[in-house]
């Protein structure tokens, strides 16, 4: 069950307030069969969060906009390797982002801050072994490290016809609660930065089109090793961490309005995918080089039709 509520108040023509509240429950059974056993579970939590944003207007060609996040995640009977574990954490976040325009040059840069509160947490036997873990203590009333990210952007016009753009990102990513290694251990965290630049042309006539080259690097990528162990007769995936890296070029042509109906698109990426593997940069067989996907929107007398087509090179993988 998910249920969301926005709200967005224009207090003047320099100050905007953006309000989200959103709430999921997620009620799953499991069922995993081997050769000789098939066991069930049940998995329950539910999760609520609040997100405020003011935008401000500082000058005719300067926006600020300063947010703050909360999100609380309960599982109540534990959650995927915690089963039986009460899981109860408080998430707070703020972010920062200011967008100022030179001209026909728009720069942007923001950060964000986020931690979280363990009220409390169920733990994992440090010893390394799975026998007992329901025993150990849970983690209570504690902080975790914070997390900082960061974000540039630019956007250049060119042309009436022709935009130029650029981004790029960087931060730290924690594993999600009840992720494990192979030595029931946390996974370390992971460093993540991308950048992408390309430009968005305007046909005549015809639509638009984007061409976009990316670069995306991974250190310590939290991944699933696709092995699994089993634990009071519940079969738990487990994560490893690996070093890896994207690059890649993305194009898309929208057209522009059919007959006053709607439109069609097409979008491809062609990617080079490599991970370490026996200590070197191999190329990483379990994801796809090239993605497609297209499609037609069309909307008339209060009715829309929407097809969509995706399509992926073949890729390998031991999870399936």
């Amino acid at each position: 069950t998910f249920a969301q509520m926005k709200a967005l108040w224009f207090a003047n023509s320099r100050y905007t307030t953006e309000f989200t509240a959103a709430y999921a429950n997620r009620d799953n059974s499991f069922i995993a069969e081997t050769d000789s056993t098939i066991t069930e579970s049940h998995d329950w939590d539910f999760e609520w969060s609040l997100n405020l944003v003011e935008a401000i207007a500082l000058t005719g060609n300067n926006t600020l906009r300063v947010g703050g996040f909360y999100n609380r995640w309960v599982a109540p009977y534990g959650k995927r390797f915690y089963a039986g574990r009460r899981c109860d954490l408080s998430t707070f976040a703020g972010v920062v982002v200011d967008e100022h325009r030179f001209g026909r040059l728009l720069l942007d840069g923001g950060l964000r801050w986020q931690r979280t509160y363990m009220n409390e947490y169920g733990a994992y036997n440090i010893d390394g072994t799975a026998k007992g873990f329901g025993k150990v203590p849970p983690v209570t009333d504690t902080w975790e490290p914070s997390i900082l990210n960061w974000s540039l952007g630019a956007s250049f016009a060119a042309s009436p016809v022709l935009t130029l753009n650029a981004n790029a990102s960087a931060g730290t990513i924690r594993s999600r609660p009840g992720t494990l290694t192979s030595d029931l251990a946390d996974p370390d965290d992971e460093f993540r930065f991308k950048l992408d630049a390309g430009f968005q042309a305007r046909l005549r006539n015809a639509g638009l089109f984007t061409l976009t080259g990316f670069y995306v690097k991974q250190d310590n990528a939290i991944i699933l090793s696709g092995a699994t162990q089993k634990v009071d007769d519940r079969i738990h995936e487990l994560y490893e961490n690996r070093d890896q890296d994207q690059t890649g070029v993305e194009m898309e042509l929208r057209s522009t309005s059919l007959w006053k109906m709607g439109n069609v698109f097409f979008n491809i990426a062609v990617m080079n995918n490599r991970a370490e593997i026996g200590g070197d940069m191999k190329k990483d067989e379990e994801k796809p080089d090239v993605v497609m996907g297209g499609g037609v929107s069309l909307s008339r007398n209060g009715y829309d039709l929407n097809i969509f087509v995706k399509s992926m090179s073949p890729y390998e993988s031991a999870r399936f």
